[in-house]
């Protein structure tokens, strides 16, 4: 064995090899190291970090991205600078491109290497790499027989489950791909971009050290030139007095011998002991790690099998294939937890870490709560503290607390869930439960205890507290029970520390999505997760776990993103849920049949005003509906399904809808397929009558003509009247002003606008009391539907064009000339909203919310750190910004691509101008009807130079070519557009030529402009 050692160590180059290779095999027999892998075990399958950026050089040449004359240079910053270098590669092939190549790249069909082979064959614990490649993965199918747990750095479930050891109580071995895996390359650590990012969050920073800190680790085929990793590493370990703990088996190119002095420098720097090998060139240049491949084959040959010493006890099996020793406590834990878990059609469990954060505002009846003091699973376990948390209807409170029990138990410590609703609140009675028994031991103690209600249960906690039976607690409470208590003082004897459990966010929706979609395509997923968040806002849907997932299952399907609009989604989710196997037989009470009478109860509740009901309703309504009809189904049977798929939910005996869509939906459905109650029902203005009526009735009627027609009207006089009382008329300020070059001549162009809307008939008597409830977020917290009668509120323009831009985006069929004039009526609307905007900006300047007339402005612009911001240049800076963010609504509303030969034809046929013109161009750049490009342009020839307009459609024309939503050819012909404009500014062109154009392009793109922010 030492001669095989010896032959391998290729001792003449590399003195002191043997010893170190001979150390290294008694140490990987323990069977308690941990694998750092890196792109040495993956070659010649896929390329080293520099072959690859040579190669996308290469690339970008023949393809015509990157100039010969840049090549010398980008060849040298390889060396120099390969993150960097990263970044401008991404920035010129498109970010897209750039990662499907990644993608294509690092995907190795199912192969792997000898080296991938040899590595799974030894013994170690785990394997952590930075590769993207599953080569590691596939030699281990290849050799056991099984399946690994492949771990990405967004798992952090299963990181924090790593850490704390539970994987060696586990039938699957993990693999750790640290800087993320080729399912999803937009989430891969490559430029430099992505590393300031990653290693920006302390928590990454710390789970490296952590790991260099107290594991054992072999390093293969890691060159230690990445420079955040050695950083953090070295930081680490310089000053750590243990001995080396580590090993690596570096590849070393040339033939130069390496000293004892490069073996003491690993040795202080990371607390390792190397062992070299030779990378040899293969006849095309490439690298050849088959050096790397042999001693670990050898070291293979010569370790224990990896499957001795592992624990030969019963395992339960668990989710994902998991499993822990029969006789652990944290079975039934798990268990507990992960039964409440979705999981995908891919079985893959449907999970994100909860969000927790400090609130700001300690009053319950208005919790706000701040971003940058966010609480982890394991600041609870391992705290000496007592918390509260406070937490919305479905948020996933008893999921956070069945989880804190696992964690807890799995920290070494003992954890109960109780639920406080089922327990006595007295002393007495309490000390008989086996939970409350004290228990003579030094591990900790910890309860939780769910849907607590600190008006009603305050007698509870305190006997409980009293008993001394746990030394810390986690009371998990609904907002929406509280009494407006204050946080601070609880009335116990601790003190609770109060955490808020939040909604789900955008890169949440975004994490779900990647679990239960299979696919690279990370366009259709950022489509997907913008659709969801946007549309369960704007119906006022909380972003809960279940609902995000029930969304994005809807819309994808059959492998593929069906961009289906919300009513069409909704059918499907309440078929889904509602159909049964059963339903399939002809004779069957089926889902229409149930959807029928669900709609036509609906509408029996609105005729009487009312939008709850009592189980006697329902009887006396279903008995009816069996006497007309001569049908008969289970009534008691069908609610027990509507409750139990939550389409109803009972409180004391009386039900209500979960959601006020689902009640809109069905009375919709229910008037829009009977064309001859339309008329009436809108006459009597009933359409108006409840939250999302108009979507829904206007999604199911194949003729939307009454009611389109009725709300163009009610717009159109709404704009009329707003008109007649403040004088307004067709009153637009920007279209005098003209496009400032220099900031010089920004200030002369706002300074004197400024300067009279400060003078203006805006004043704080006519503001109306702004609530945080106005923004989408909060709006999603109260789901009660409300019928009312039409009145004054509803009278309003921002009341009136919601409504017609619901029923305008929904409607199938509609006259061309009715179009328009929804269309007229709309961008009068947003007109007006431009005026009051512009007329009230000097009060917008001063605070965060604005409402007026029932329009509502929302400042994002900060003033703190300006301090040469008087009122009058703050006003001038947001009147510059009004014309943008009043668009910005119009395309996010109206952007659709059906209605883009309507914007085509208004343009051509009606000649509009300023800030219609504005508005109308956006609208087209974003729908992009047929040859778009060709009418987009013939604005910008029409429009005069100097326009204050032209540099905001440039500015819109840059926004939608940042979105990540657009195909190649829009892309491109977004830049176009884009260039035409700068062509017609700044090199003076009325009508600037194809060839003016393509010139102007080319330096664009030259100087990065597209990729600037």
């Amino acid at each position: 064995m030492v001669c095989a050692a010896f032959d391998l160590a290729n001792e003449s180059r590399f003195s002191g090899n043997t010893a170190a290779l001979n150390e290294l095999a008694d140490t990987l027999k323990k069977g308690d190291m941990v694998a750092f892998a890196g792109a040495g075990v993956s070659v010649p399958l896929a390329p080293t970090w520099h072959s690859f950026l040579h190669e996308l050089i290469g690339s970008g040449i023949s393809e015509g991205f990157i100039s010969n004359s840049d090549e010398e240079y980008l060849r040298r910053q390889v060396i120099n600078d390969p993150l960097e270098l990263a970044c401008t590669l991404e920035e010129l092939f498109t970010k897209p491109r750039f990662r499907s190549r990644l993608s294509e790249v690092f995907h190795l069909s199912q192969s792997s290497t000898e080296a991938h082979e040899s590595v799974v064959r030894l013994p170690f614990e785990s394997v952590f790499t930075l590769n993207f490649d599953e080569g590691i993965s596939t030699a281990y199918v290849k050799i056991k027989g099984l399946m690994p747990s492949i771990i990405r750095n967004d798992d952090s479930y299963e990181l924090a489950r790593w850490q704390q050891g539970a994987h060696k109580k586990s039938s699957q071995f993990p693999i750790i791909h640290w800087h993320g895996n080729v399912s999803a390359p937009d989430r891969m650590i490559f430029t430099a971009d992505d590393y300031n990012k990653f290693y920006g969050i302390q928590k990454n920073v710390d789970f490296i050290s952590e790991l260099w800190r107290s594991r054992s680790i072999l390093a293969i085929g890691f060159g230690f030139s990445d420079p955040f990793l050695t950083r953090v590493v070295e930081t680490v370990l310089r000053n750590h007095s243990a001995g080396n703990s580590h090993y690596a088996i570096i590849g070393k190119s040339g033939e130069a011998a390496i000293s004892m002095i490069e073996r003491k420098f690993y040795a202080k720097k990371y607390r390792l002991t190397p062992i070299f090998y030779s990378i040899l060139e293969n006849p095309d240049g490439r690298e050849d790690h088959s050096e790397l491949g042999k001693i670990l084959e050898y070291l293979a040959s010569i370790t224990s099998d990896p499957t001795e010493g592992r624990s030969t006890k019963t395992t339960v099996a668990l989710s994902e294939g998991r499993g822990i020793e029969s006789s652990s406590p944290a079975v039934s834990a798990k268990g507990d937890f992960e039964k409440s878990l979705l999981v995908g059609q891919n079985g893959v469990t449907l999970y994100v870490d909860p969000r927790l954060y400090r609130p700001s505002d300690i009053r319950l009846n208005e919790l706000n709560y701040d971003e940058s003091q966010k609480y982890f699973i394991n600041d609870l376990v391992n705290s000496s503290k007592n918390f509260i948390v406070l937490s919305g209807y479905e948020l996933g409170a008893s999921t956070l607390g069945r989880r804190l029990v696992y964690e807890t138990i799995l920290a070494g410590n003992d954890a109960v869930m109780l639920d406080a609703r089922d327990l006595p609140d007295y002393k007495a009675k309490l000390s008989n439960m086996d939970a409350f028994k004290r228990r003579e031991s030094s591990i900790d103690r910890l309860l939780i205890l769910d849907n607590v209600n600190l008006s009603d249960h305050e007698r509870l906690l305190k006997e409980i507290i009293g008993l001394g039976a746990f030394d810390h607690y986690v009371l998990l409470s609904r907002r929406n029970s509280q009494n407006g208590s204050d946080l601070a003082d609880l009335g116990l004897p601790i003190p609770f520390e109060p955490l808020v459990l939040a909604q789900l966010q955008r890169e949440d929706i975004r994490a779900l999505a990647n679990q239960l979609y299979d696919t690279f395509d990370s366009d259709m997923v950022a489509a997907a997760v913008e659709k969801t968040y946007t549309d369960l806002l704007a119906l006022c849907i909380p972003l809960t776990p279940s609902n995000v997932i029930m969304y994005i299952s809807v819309i994808y399907r059959e492998g593929s993103f069906v961009a289906l609009n919300r009513l069409q989604i909704m059918d499907k989710y309440i078929r889904d849920r509602i159909q049964r196997p059963s339903d399939a037989y002809r004779d069957a009470f089926n889902v229409d049949n149930k959807i029928e009478l669900l709609s036509k109860f609906v509408h029996f509740l609105f005729d009487q005003s009312k939008a709850k009901f009592s189980k006697k309703e329902w009887d006396y309504f279903c008995e009816k509906e069996m006497e007309r009809s001569l049908f008969t189904f289970d009534k008691e049977e069908l609610i027990k399904d509507l409750v139990e798929i939550r389409l109803i939910i009972p409180i004391d005996g009386i039900y209500s809808f979960k959601y006020k869509l689902f009640y809109s939906y069905l009375l919709g459905k229910y008037v829009g397929e009977r064309p001859d109650l339309i008329p009436n029902f809108v006459d009597q203005g009933k359409h108006l009558a409840v939250e999302s009526l108009v979507e829904a009735l206007a999604g199911t009627s194949k003729d939307n003509t009454y009611l389109v027609t009725a709300l163009v009207e009610q717009l159109e006089k709404s704009v009329a009247d707003f008109a007649e009382t403040y004088k307004t008329g067709r009153m637009d300020p920007y279209a005098s002003l003209e496009w400032a070059l220099t900031e010089g001549e920004e200030e002369k162009v706002w300074r004197p606008v400024a300067e009279r809307l400060a003078n203006g008939p805006a004043s704080d008597a006519e503001v109306d009391k702004v609530k945080r409830s106005i923004l989408a977020e909060q709006r999603t917290e109260n789901q009660t539907v409300i019928v009312h009668e039409f009145n004054m509120k509803e009278a309003s323009i921002s009341f009136n064009q919601h409504v017609l831009n619901d029923a305008l985006r929904e409607s199938s069929d509609l006259e061309g000339s009715l179009k328009i004039r929804a269309v007229q009526a709309i961008l009068d609307s947003y007109q007006t909203v431009m005026q009051i905007g512009f007329l009230f900006s000097p009060i917008i300047a001063t605070r965060k919310y604005f409402v007026w007339n029932s329009i509502a402005f929302f400042n994002n612009i900060n003033f703190d750190d300006r301090d040469d911001f008087d009122l009058n240049r703050k006003a001038g800076v947001i009147a510059n910004a009004i014309p943008h963010a009043v668009t910005d609504r119009a395309v996010a509303e109206m952007g659709s691509k059906k209605l883009g030969q309507v914007y085509k034809h208004m343009l051509r046929t009606l000649e509009p101008s300023g800030f219609s013109e504005f508005v109308l161009f956006s609208l087209l750049i974003r729908s992009k009807p047929d040859n778009w490009e060709i009418d987009a342009r013939n604005v910008i020839n029409k429009i005069e130079k100097r326009a204050l307009y032209l540099k905001y459609m440039l500015n819109e024309a840059m926004n939608q070519f940042r979105q990540d939503v657009n195909t190649n050819a829009d892309r491109s012909a977004l830049k176009r557009i884009v260039a035409a404009i700068q062509a017609k500014r700044k090199l003076n062109k009325k009508n600037p030529t194809s060839k003016t154009i393509a010139g102007v392009l080319k330096k664009l793109e030259e100087g990065s402009y597209f990729s600037k922010k």
